[in-house]
This record gives C-alpha cells, structure tokens and sequence, in this order.
C-alpha cells in the first residue's frame, strides 16, 4: 500500500477496497457521522481536507516519524524491506518514564493551541 519510498499515495489509496475494509471493521455510515459529528468535522472541512491531499501525501511519513519522535518514541529495531514494496517496519519504544496520555496531551497543546 506504499510507494517505494514508503509513503501512500493516491494509487496505493485507489486499490484499497473502502466498503469492505468498513465492513471488516465493523463501521457503517451512522458510526462514520457520529466519529464526525464528534470531532465536529464540518462538510468544509471535509472539503478543506480533500483539497490538502497532495501535500498530505507529500508530507505523510516526514509527520508520522516527527509525531512518534515528538511523543518520546524510541526506534528499537528496524526491519528493513518488511513490507512487498520493500517499505520498512519499526518497533517503537516510548523512551521515558512520562505516559503516552501525558505526552500527545503535550502535543496537542503544542501543536494545536500554541502553548
């Protein structure tokens, strides 16, 4: 589901069966407007999202590796070319004593409030 250089794109998105994956996961279309209703995501917001797609992907692996590392994680192991498309895999370690609930509360605020 990833590119060779490891990020998903638009194509790996594209073979990915959506309504199967949702029925796997047992989630149906009132469990979709109640997870959005929740975050309060507005059809804007839907479309605002839609719109960043492109940079989303462009910047999907950079985020995810600084998200983890801002939050204390710790590589562990890499398995290199884990996944078919040679992509690979990390075992994480959160690296001090602070909780995870301590830590991403300090990354929300950081990254969402400005604090």
């Amino acid at each position: 589901m990833t590119s060779t250089s490891g990020q998903v794109d638009a194509g790996a998105r594209a073979r990915v069966d959506g309504d199967a994956l949702l029925s796997q996961l047992d989630i149906d279309a009132a469990e979709i407007d109640r997870r959005k209703s929740f975050v309060r995501l507005s059809a804007a917001d839907e479309r605002r999202l839609r719109d960043l797609e492109p940079l989303l992907d462009e910047f999907a692996d950079e985020f995810a590796a600084s998200f983890y590392d801002h939050l204390g994680f710790e590589i562990q192991r890499r398995i290199t070319d884990y996944y078919e498309d040679g992509g690979d895999a990390y075992y994480l370690r959160l690296g001090d004593d602070t909780s995870l609930r301590e830590k991403f509360a300090e990354y929300f605020r950081r990254s969402v409030v400005g604090e």
